[in-house]
This record gives structure tokens, C-alpha cells and sequence, in this order.
């Protein structure tokens, strides 16, 4: 098998992501996604071959995050009856809170930022992990809220000053 047929399939795969609007297909293309990245990792065939497969696995994730993003989702018992069967569960759709939540997370960086932390991991020869970009998006988020503050004390401080003078 050579390595770019893979590599074919799993380009082939990240469009199909980019269009698809079903939880379900795209956990089945994760699931997948996983195998192949275990797969690769076990076997000793190299490091690109399993960040192929988690590449995958990490799109597919993020645009589940994208779909949630946008379902109203029950909130357990507080949800009304009537509605109960027309707004499906976590669990209907085969996703733990905490993979929802972590899911969602991914959607927070933006897409020249997602892009961006592939090329800079291969570059690097480093493994491409859902933590990593986690780390990353919390980075920035952390960045830009220390932006925020830094702000705001710096107009406390002038407002303080002005009133001294």
C-alpha cells in the first residue's frame, strides 16, 4: 500500500466534513478517523501516517462542535414535555457532555488559527493531538482576556491620573 492512496482517502474524507451536517456520519468518520491513527501509531510506520488520521479525527470533531453549536439540545428534565421529543439528547447522539463541551471548544479558534496549528505541528515533527489544539485555543483565549484587562487598567490608571492632577 503506498502512502499516498491513504493520504488521498483522507483528503477525500475532509471535504466530505466540510459539507456534512449529520452527527451521526461524521462520529462514524471520527471513529474511523481513530483506528487509523491508533493503527499507524502502533504499527511503527511513521508519524505523518498517524497525524493523517488525527487530523481527521480533529475536523470531524470540530465540525460536530460546529453542529452543536447551533442544536437546541435538551437541558435534562427542564425541558417541557412537548418538546421532548422533537429536541433530541446528548446521549441520542452517541456524545458524552464533556466530548460536547471539548467539541465546542474547538470551534472558538478560527479557521486561519486551526489551519495553522496543522502546518506548524508537521513542520515540527510533533504529534497532532485534540489536547494540543486545546492548549492552543486556551492560550489564546488567555492572550486575548490579559489584552482585555490591560486595557481596562490602562484607562482606570488615566481616569485616576486625571483626576489627581
Amino acid at each position: 500500500m503506498s502512502f499516498f492512496s491513504p493520504r488521498a482517502k483522507i483528503l477525500e474524507r475532509c471535504k466530505e466534513i466540510t459539507t456534512c451536517e449529520s452527527i451521526p456520519k461524521l462520529r462514524e468518520i471520527k471513529n474511523r478517523a481513530k483506528a487509523w491513527e491508533t493503527y499507524y501509531k502502533v504499527s511503527g510506520l511513521g508519524l505523518e501516517a498517524k497525524n493523517l488520521g488525527a487530523e481527521l479525527k480533529i475536523r470531524a470533531e470540530r465540525r460536530m462542535g460546529e453542529i452543536l453549536s447551533r442544536m437546541k439540545l435538551q437541558e435534562g428534565y427542564r425541558t417541557p414535555m412537548r418538546l421532548r421529543n422533537e429536541i433530541p439528547l446528548l446521549e441520542d447522539l452517541g456524545i458524552s457532555k464533556i466530548q460536547s463541551f471539548r467539541y465546542r471548544q474547538l470551534v472558538k479558534i478560527d479557521e486561519k488559527e486551526f489551519e495553522k496549528f496543522f502546518i506548524d505541528l508537521r513542520a515540527k515533527f510533533k504529534e497532532i493531538t485534540t489536547s494540543a489544539l486545546l492548549n492552543v485555543i486556551d492560550k489564546i483565549e488567555t492572550s486575548q482576556e490579559c489584552r482585555l484587562l490591560l486595557r481596562h487598567n490602562y484607562s482606570l490608571l488615566t481616569n485616576i491620573l486625571d483626576c489627581l492632577q
